[in-house]
Formats: structure tokens, sequence, C-alpha cells
């Protein structure tokens, strides 16, 4: 019931850390195959997360390559929360592994695995982080803002700014989304075509692509067409 759901929560957070390898193990466990099994494991998971935090990166970090999908995808998930560059290698390891030996049932884990590189600050997974923002920006936008200013500097600037040319209007409203959290003022000339273009999709992720680049600000999710336009001009002038 919701009531035990609730008493056994809160009895976890106050044994704290030390809940952790206990946990971890039940979201291991065999027993939790198969899809009728997500509402407990999403249950073991959210109080992992209430029990884990920044001092224990390096020990989330070892279980990068779990036997379980299920633990490896939680911590690659909860690592990508807790940026730490000490944490880049476990990271790559685990994006290889997840790219040579993909599981059907977890067809999230390279994803899972190039945010927690980008978090650690290796841009590894770009590439899956640009498809995942291209597919599904609705839901991974906040999370890859994040992990994007955690690799932000020239080189993943120049990464991205070479593979924009040629690609589709999707596309690249997905990089100029990612160069609003990672890019450098490299970026700008590209960022500033797309404000002085007709297309209001590009438009928008242009400013607020300038946003994140020349002043670190969030970007703006709604935008009427005349306030983009005003906002593109503006910009347009300042940089």
């Amino acid at each position: 019931s919701e009531t035990m759901v609730e008493e056994a929560s809160a009895a976890i957070t106050e044994l704290g850390p030390g809940a952790a390898p206990d946990l971890l193990a039940a979201l291991g466990s065999s027993t939790l195959r198969g899809e009728k099994h997500d509402g407990a494991a999403e249950r073991l998971a959210v109080a992992l997360d209430s029990v884990t935090g920044l001092a224990h990166t390096r020990l989330i970090a070892a279980e990068f390559t779990h036997k379980s999908p299920r633990v490896r995808s939680w911590a690659l998930a909860r690592a990508s929360a807790l940026p730490d560059p000490g944490t880049a290698e476990a990271a790559v390891a685990a994006l290889a592994l997840a790219r040579d030996k993909p599981d059907k049932d977890f067809p999230r884990l390279p994803y899972a695995a190039a945010m927690a590189c980008a978090s650690a600050g290796n841009l590894d997974g770009m590439d899956l982080i640009q498809a995942r923002a291209k597919e599904d920006w609705g839901d991974v936008g906040l999370a890859v803002r994040r992990a994007m200013e955690c690799v932000r500097g020239d080189a993943a600037t120049e990464q991205l700014l070479a593979q924009m040319a040629g690609k589709d209007r999707a596309e690249q409203v997905a990089y100029l989304r990612l160069l609003a959290g990672c890019g450098t003022k490299k970026a700008l000339a590209e960022v500033k075509s797309h404000l002085e273009g007709s297309d209001n999709s590009l438009r928008i992720a242009a400013i607020n692509a300038c946003r994140g680049i020349v002043d670190g600000e969030a970007p703006i999710d709604r935008m009427s067409a005349f306030q983009a336009i005003e906002k593109a001009k503006s910009w347009a002038k300042r940089i």
C-alpha cells in the first residue's frame, strides 16, 4: 500500500547511506526481471537516490559495470546528476560496454552512459546525447543542459559546429540546444546566422544558445513568434 511505501521510505532515509548496499542488492535481484516489477524497481531507485550524494560518486561509479542492467542504469543516471571528473574513466568504460553489448530490455543504457561521461567532463558519448536531444527534448532537456555545462569549452563547441553543417532543421535545433550548455563564444557566428533566419524554431534555439553562452542563463521555454523576433534582433545587435 502507499502507506507501507511511505513508512519504508522514511525508515530507509533515516538509515542513510548504510542502506545502499542492501538496496543495490534488491535492485539487482533476478526477481525484479520483467515489466511487472518496474514499479518496485522505481521505488528502489528513488530510495537509493535519497541516501546517496556527492560523497558517494566513486562508490556509485563502481556499479557502472554491475552484472544487472537495472543497477547499471541507476548508477549511470545517478552519476550524471552528481558531476565528478573522477568518475570519467569508469563512465567511458561503461559507455564502451553499452555500445558493444546492447541490452534489448534496457535500450537507453548507452545514452545513460553518455550522460555519465558528459557529467564527468568527457565528450565520448556526444553523438548519443545529440540524438536523444533531437528525439525527446521535452523529457531530457533539463538533464542534458546540466550535463552539457560540465563539458563547456572549445573542444565541445568545435565538435558540435563541425557536425552542424548540412544537417536537417530538427538536428540543427538539437545542436543549438546543446551549444547553449557547452558552447563558447566561438559558436556565436553560427548562432547569429540562425537569429537572422526565418525559421522560428531555429530562432528560439539560437536565442537560448546566446543566453547560455553569453550570460550563463537558462533557456526560455515558451516564446511567441513576435517575442522571438524582437529578442533575436536584440541579440543580433549584442553579439
